[in-house]
């Protein structure tokens, strides 16, 4: 992965999007209405995507060259758009729906009538009951929508600008963290990035406040100018897309496919814990504007505030993140992470030389502690980098599903 190029990408996307389209075109030219010829071909091309995102789309997150970051970007773009082009597909819609109206899809269980279930509602979504002139608007807004939000997402990693600082601004940060800082603009300095590693232990120690403040201006700021207007578009366009379906809003629009259903529901929920929250809010803020006065005589407790004075207040209760963090090195909380999961799952890890997209990325394959058989491989790339993704998340790069022969992928 590390010696990828951008036209291994375009490659990559561009085979795996032929092999989509030939499996699509054998779903909707078959006169076999079952689940095999129908939805079985979904999931294969669903797990196919899901390889394709991983193997070309992913590396713009990761990856360390910015051409590749790009044409991965662009590959995620496409891949998005020709699934939400698929969906819209007339002769898909009719397969699956046929399908849906015969004796063995009404006798479906379990998993396979959910998938159903679910498959039939996405068409629906895709605008399959709306008007045609109206189907064609709610597609052109839905690529669009993919478009932006990757650009949304790409202008936030490629954000470069951070807080230079001396060794002496940062008074009350962990010895390690001068080490994980990089040089700043001029001689002396150290440059404090946007990224999470970075800015939250700086939020919390540092006492430094106008530089907690200007560090949170700057992280809740990221990509502003960039983002503003694909933003505005893109609630604009979410707005409408839930207009076209008769729903008051985009919350409505999307709750629909989550357990609450409903923006009633979530605020009915939200209303119920106020109370409780309100009350103990009320102390912690007390208690933290107490502190603050104690430094320097201000009475008005700020969001660049909350960590550094919840910080002291845990320590007040002999909680020091600083002295706790000693006892808890990386390898230290490796093996016992896997320790702990092996127990408890009874599964094994073992470090496994694969070839990745930087040589810092730690690589294991989990088995069966029992039997010895494999199960799955995973990727530990722990430190973000200039222009990569910087939060932590994981990214399914093969998705785990049920084989035909009954067997786990």
């Amino acid at each position: 992965m590390s010696s990828i190029t951008p036209e291994d990408i375009e490659q990559i996307v561009e085979s795996a999007l032929k092999k989509a389209d030939a499996l699509v075109d054998n779903l909707t030219g078959s006169e076999d209405h079952t689940w095999d010829a129908i939805m079985a071909p979904l999931d294969l091309i669903g797990d196919s995507l899901s390889r394709t995102f991983g193997e070309s789309a992913f590396m713009g997150y990761v990856h360390d060259d910015p051409e590749v970051r790009d044409a991965a970007r662009a590959a995620e773009q496409r891949i998005g758009q020709w699934g939400v082009a698929l969906m819209f597909r007339d002769d898909l819609y009719t397969a699956v729906k046929t399908y849906s109206e015969t004796e063995e899809a009404a006798d479906l269980e379990g998993e396979k009538a959910r998938a159903l279930e679910h498959t039939m509602r996405d068409l629906r979504r895709a605008g399959h009951e709306l008007l045609p002139e109206e189907r064609d608007e709610l597609r052109t807004l839905s690529q669009r929508l993919v478009e932006l939000g990757i650009a949304f997402q790409s202008n936030i990693d490629e954000d470069t600008r951070g807080l230079d600082v001396t060794a002496d601004d940062l008074d009350g940060l962990p010895p390690g963290y001068l080490e994980s800082l990089e040089d700043g603009g001029e001689e002396g300095t150290y440059r404090i990035t946007t990224a999470y590693p970075h800015v939250i232990p700086f939020m919390e120690h540092a006492r430094r406040r106008d530089l907690r403040e200007q560090l949170s201006f700057l992280f809740n700021t990221r990509a502003v100018e960039e983002n503003r207007a694909l933003l505005d578009e893109a609630l604009d366009i979410r707005h409408r897309m839930a207009q076209l379906f008769g729903r008051a809003n985009w919350v409505d629009h999307q709750l629909e496919v989550q357990m609450a259903e409903d923006a009633a529901t979530v605020e009915e929920f939200y209303e119920s814990l106020i109370p409780a929250l309100t009350e103990q809010a009320r102390k912690d803020i007390e208690a933290m504007t107490a502190l603050l006065e104690e430094d320097n005589g201000e009475d008005t407790l700020r969001g660049w505030d909350w960590r550094f004075y919840d910080t002291r207040q845990r320590e007040a209760l002999g909680v020091d993140p600083t002295v706790i963090s000693a006892y808890f090195p990386l390898e230290s909380v490796l093996e016992g992470m896997f320790q702990l999961t092996g127990e408890v799952f009874g599964i094994a890890y073992e470090p496994t030389e694969i070839e990745t997209w930087n040589p810092e990325v730690r690589s294991y394959t989990v088995s069966d502690s029992a039997t010895g058989e494999p199960i799955a491989t995973f990727h530990m790339d722990l430190h973000p980098r200039r222009g990569t993704f910087g939060h932590a998340a994981a990214f399914p790069l093969i998705r785990t599903r049920q084989l035909p022969d009954g067997s786990r992928q």
